[in-house]
């Protein structure tokens, strides 16, 4: 059982983790929110925006 592995701290410390994703996934399914036809992810722009070198 998951209290007996990770108490009642332990649970509510998931809970709190996991909720936002939980809430963002249920709010854009409602809302309905689609990338745009043309989305593509170079993995070379977001390694270099998320190291914080500017974006060309």
């Amino acid at each position: 059982m998951v209290l007996d592995t990770i108490g009642h701290r332990g649970l509510v410390q998931l809970i709190a983790g996991v909720m936002p994703y939980i809430v963002t996934a249920w709010t854009a399914n409602i809302a309905r929110v689609r990338l745009a036809d043309d989305f593509a992810v170079d993995p070379d722009q977001l390694n270099d925006f998320f190291t914080g070198k500017p974006m060309s």
